[in-house]
Parts: C-alpha cells; structure tokens; sequence
C-alpha cells in the first residue's frame, strides 16, 4: 500500500509504510472514510500540519482518495506514532453550505460552476441527461443538498465518488459480489445503521 498527502498547493508526500489502514466506502450519505498509521519522524510535522488530501495506492490503482479531517501524534513505549483521519471527497460538499438562491430554469452547467467546482471537484464523470428546471436552495443547505435534489427532481439519479475522487454524475452500474464457502474470508460482519442526515 502507497499512502500520499497532498498539500492545498499539489505537493504530494509519500508516507512511509503503513502500519495500520481502515477505510470504509460509502455511496452517499454519510460518505466514505479513512484512518491510517504509521511511523512518526519530527521531519513529518510541517507536512502534516499542511495536508488537506490524502490518497491511496495498491498496485498502481488507487483503492481511496478524501479529505484530511484530522491528525493526532502520539508518543509511547511503542514509540512515536501519527495516525490521520479524515472522508472522501462528498465531505466537500457536504462541509459547505450552499448560498440560498432561485433559479427558474437552471441547467447543470450552472450548478457544478457555482456550487461544485468552486470547492476543487475537477475531476468529474457525467453520462445523464439533465434537463434544466427550477430550483430553490434553501438558506443552510449543503451543496450536497442542492447537486442532489437536482439531479434526483431532474433525472432521478444521485451524485457519487468513486475511489479515485470523480464525481459520477450518470446511471452506471455497480459491480456484483457474490461469494461461497470456497471463499476466502477470515472476517464476516452485519451492520445496521440507525442514523441519517437531517
């Protein structure tokens, strides 16, 4: 695995290995996450403090790309360890709130140039057909909110990221995951979530 953080000017920093990875996907709401640790050096403290990506690797393809939330050092009898935390790039939209405005026939070009692309999202798919329609955008809602309600009121689909940081904007289809008792798994687990985004 090759992690990387990225500076809000493009410097990529490639971290040493990795002692621990977690990430989760997540389609929509609430988005994908990550955590990774590793072995802390006092040279790593300048690019750290000024990460706000990250990015990660296996075998040339990239498995995460998010945001960084967070990062703790921690010294013990383990010895010095950073671990970073932070969610995929939907944070974005999510983290910013929209400006209330009305649109009587907005197009999607209008939406992703005044409340996407703005917030660094360049790297974006669209494969739909969004007619223009009118929209409000409420004082306090996400820009989530707004990109969403108009693509579901428009065209009836949802925004989502994939692992390498593109907005999908389209019908794609997922892959399929079945598996049997020849399969290798060491871990199985159920999760139910009780909670949601008001």
């Amino acid at each position: 695995m090759d992690a990387f953080l990225i500076s809000h000017d493009g410097t990529s920093y490639e971290l040493p290995s990795l002692l621990e990875w977690k990430f989760s996907y997540g389609c929509s709401l609430p988005c994908g996450a990550f955590e990774i640790s590793f072995v802390y050096d006092k040279s790593m403290l300048s690019v750290l403090t000024r990460a706000n990506r990250f990015r990660a690797e296996h075998e040339g393809k990239t498995v995460f790309t998010g945001r960084v939330d967070d990062f703790e050092i921690s010294i013990s009898e383990n010895g010095s360890l950073a671990t970073v935390n932070g969610r995929g790039l939907a944070a974005l939209l999510l983290d910013n709130e929209a400006e209330a405005a009305q649109y009587y026939s907005a197009s999607l070009d209008t939406i992703m140039e005044k409340y996407v692309y703005p917030l660094g999202l360049t790297k974006v798919s669209i494969s739909a057909d969004v007619p223009p329609q009118a929209l409000t955008v409420e004082s306090g809602e996400s820009v989530w909110r707004v990109l969403e309600d108009f693509l579901w009121f428009g065209c009836g689909i949802k925004p989502r990221f994939l692992k390498d940081g593109t907005l999908l904007i389209g019908k794609e289809t997922g892959k399929s995951f079945a598996f049997d008792g020849s399969s290798a798994f060491t871990k199985q687990a159920l999760k139910r979530k009780r909670y949601g985004v008001i």
